[in-house]
């Protein structure tokens, strides 16, 4: 079964990003409570949130599409890959198309209309897209 997941480079760089945030809010609220510094520290808090569980949710393996012999399994919701979502498993065989959709977000959707959402942060997204490109052509 071959896997596909995020650079984990990527993922720690979240990680530090959401860190260095949430210590610039801390930094920031502590000379004094006044309405621009805890609007900043506010905005600061919550990037430092969204990166946060951005990075969790590529740790926890959330985003990872796992490809074997017969079956295709990844995050099922377009935006899956980006914060987290159900999953959802197609046959190979079932596989009908292969796309881009926007912003670096690729699927595979089975005839049914259930899909597989990858990212062009995945490792060798590239080539997990020529690959089902290819079996669908094949037929």
């Amino acid at each position: 079964m071959d896997e596909y997941r995020v650079s984990r480079s990527i993922v720690w760089f979240w990680i530090a990003g959401a860190g260095g945030c949430l210590a610039i809010a801390v930094a920031r609220i502590i000379p004094g409570p006044e309405l621009k510094v805890l609007q900043a520290a506010l905005v600061m808090v919550a990037l430092g949130l969204l990166l946060g569980w951005r990075g969790t949710m590529s740790v926890l393996d959330n985003d990872t599409v796992r490809l074997s012999e017969d079956t295709l399994q990844g995050a099922g919701r377009r935006f899956g890959p980006l914060i987290g979502g159900g999953r959802t498993s197609i046959l190979l065989a079932d596989i009908v198309c292969v796309r881009s959709l926007h912003w670096g977000v690729w699927c595979a959707e089975a005839g049914d209309g259930r899909r597989v959402h990858w990212t062009e942060l995945h490792e060798r997204s590239d080539r997990l897209a020529a690959l089902l490109s290819t079996r669908v052509a094949q037929g």
